[in-house]
């Protein structure tokens, strides 16, 4: 079925990254994941429904949006692991929230991790 799904969405050329179908309650749910951003996706959508086009019923963003900020750390693995339901550390995790919370824009947030590297730095 993807593959007949997949051939339908050709004429689109590459503004679709992948087309996937599921099963919900109320019959089949196919989401199309575009390159283009989320609004420029929603527009193409209603332009393929309005075409009447049995390709589409919902659009979600795809993981080829991601901006270089979304992708994996090597420091993920460690990041999870302090997790308080991981490290039952919960007086860090409030401490963090309470730090994080101070800090509004990603120019603080930028300025209290670098703080938190030079505590890290200067512990070793």
């Amino acid at each position: 079925m993807k593959e007949q799904r997949m051939a339908e969405a050709q004429r689109w050329d590459a503004q679709i990254v992948d087309v996937d179908e599921e099963e919900i309650d109320n019959g089949p749910v196919v989401t199309v994941k575009f390159t283009a951003s989320f609004a420029e996706a929603r527009k193409l959508a209603r332009l393929m429904l309005e075409r009447g086009d049995d390709l589409i019923v919902e659009v979600r963003r795809a993981d080829a949006w991601k901006s270089e900020d979304d992708l994996p750390l090597p420091e993920d693995a460690a990041i999870k692991a302090a997790h308080p339901v991981r490290s039952d550390r919960h007086d860090l995790y409030a401490e963090a929230m309470r730090l994080v919370g101070a800090r509004y824009s990603k120019h603080g947030l930028v300025a209290l991790v670098n703080w938190l590297l030079h505590r890290i730095e200067a512990g070793k």
